[in-house]
């Protein structure tokens, strides 16, 4: 097996996730724009796609959040 393809890591940002999702903590309408571009998976570190999700699910069914229920 070719050892590049073993060693490759997907590209990522855990900076862009935090500012995604930052975004969508201070700004009900960031998450309408996120939920629009992006989805779950489109994440590589899975808690920031568990948090997007959360507020995503949160928002379409009308539910305030508070910071403590996505964390």
């Amino acid at each position: 097996m070719d050892e590049s393809v073993v060693t490759r890591v997907m590209p990522n940002s855990i900076e862009a996730e935090q500012s995604v999702v930052g975004s969508m903590i201070l700004d009900r309408q960031a998450i309408i724009t996120a939920a629009e571009i992006l989805r779950q998976d489109d994440f590589y570190y899975r808690q920031y796609g568990t948090m997007f999700q959360t507020m995503v699910d949160m928002n379409n069914e009308g539910q305030m959040y508070r910071l403590k229920s996505i964390v």
